[in-house]
């Protein structure tokens, strides 16, 4: 199995791509989720997350999230809520290796993508939403704008979501924010972490893409 390190990372639109995030990306296909569609699985690039920063962009040929376009058949392997708009497009992004998720984007009309995450349910036979993981909407008067990060906290090999939700007035100058560290639950789903493992992650370590 052939694995290769690199660094998915962003340090501001305008600045170019930084050094946050850091992932192992391993080729191998066998050991997707069982009993999905390999064809439909092998569109998404299989990555073991170390740390990894999510964020809302116009598509470019350094971001990290562009993926490979989810056509025809392979729509139907899709649940209701992580299909496009009429005109819009879905993109296979990531299968996160060590979370056994997958990482879509989603882009409808002239909006910047919007990324999810997915698991699949054998039951269905789909790919369903388990999380909204990053976008940037716009008004005339102000923008909502959230970026996640996966990171293993506590060293346990699970990793825990970190979102922060912002809204910007029209001066791009920051109305209000919140910062949540979640775990997975029970039923795979991610929920508000206690305290104990959500101090593990100080505030100002996690620094939003810009969009200025």
């Amino acid at each position: 199995m052939k694995k290769l390190i690199y660094a998915l990372c962003f340090s501001g639109l305008m600045a170019g791509f930084g050094c946050q995030n850091e992932s192992t990306v391993s080729t191998t296909e066998e050991s997707k989720t069982a009993a999905i569609d390999m064809e439909f699985a092998k569109l998404f690039d299989t990555v073991n997350v170390v740390k990894m920063h999510v964020f809302s962009a116009d598509e470019s040929a350094n971001y990290p999230y562009n993926g490979n376009a989810i056509e025809g058949d392979h729509l139907a392997l899709l649940a209701d809520d992580l299909k496009p708009a009429d005109g819009g497009q879905v993109f296979a992004c990531y299968w996160l290796e060590n979370d056994d998720s997958y990482m879509l984007r989603i882009k409808n009309g002239d909006a910047a993508s919007s990324l999810v995450l997915a698991r699949y349910n054998p039951s269905s036979g789909k790919l369903e939403k388990v999380s909204d993981l990053a976008a940037y909407t716009c008004n005339e008067s102000e923008c909502q704008q959230r970026d996640a990060w996966f990171i293993d906290l506590d060293d346990d090999r699970d990793l825990e979501l970190i979102t922060l939700d912002m809204t910007l007035d029209a001066d791009g100058n920051k109305v209000s924010e919140t910062f949540t560290v979640m775990a997975r639950d029970e039923k795979g789903m991610f929920s508000k972490a206690d305290e104990q493992l959500a101090a593990l992650a100080p505030q100002d370590r996690y620094v939003p893409s810009s969009h200025r």
